[in-house]
C-alpha cells in the first residue's frame, strides 16, 4: 500500500474540501489508483483567481496594492491575461500577503 502524508494535486478550481477525487499515482513500485478525499486546499496565483478575490471580499485594487506594499503599476501588471505582453507573474511571497490580507478583512468583518 502507499502510505503518504500530503500529496499535492493540481485541480480545477471547481474542487473544494470534501470532493471525493480518483488519482493516478506513480511510484517506483509503478502505477497505482488512488481515491482520496480533498481535506483542504491553497488557491494559487493567477490573475483570474486574483480578479475573484478582490471582487467575493469587495477590495478595490488601491487597497489591495497598498496592503501588500506594490506599485499601482506593477499590480496591474499582475492582473493582466498571461499572453498579454505587459503581463507580470506575482511572486510567491505577494501572493501569501495578499492572501493573509484577505483572510484578515474576512475575519474583521465576521467579528
Amino acid at each position: 500500500s502507499l502510505k503518504t502524508k500530503n500529496i499535492v494535486v493540481f485541480a480545477s478550481p471547481r474542487v473544494h474540501a470534501g470532493h471525493v477525487m480518483n488519482a493516478r499515482v506513480f511510484t517506483q513500485h509503478g502505477e497505482q489508483q488512488m481515491t482520496f478525499e480533498v481535506s483542504g486546499y491553497e488557491i494559487a496565483y493567477t490573475p483570474k483567481n486574483l480578479r475573484i478575490m478582490l471582487s467575493r471580499n469587495i477590495i478595490s485594487q488601491r487597497e489591495a496594492y497598498e496592503a501588500i506594499g506594490v506599485s499601482r503599476c506593477m499590480f496591474y501588471r499582475y492582473l493582466r491575461p498571461y499572453d498579454h505582453p505587459n503581463h507580470s507573474d506575482m511572486p510567491s511571497a505577494v501572493w501569501n500577503r495578499f492572501v493573509e490580507y484577505v483572510n484578515q478583512k474576512r475575519y474583521e468583518k465576521i467579528n
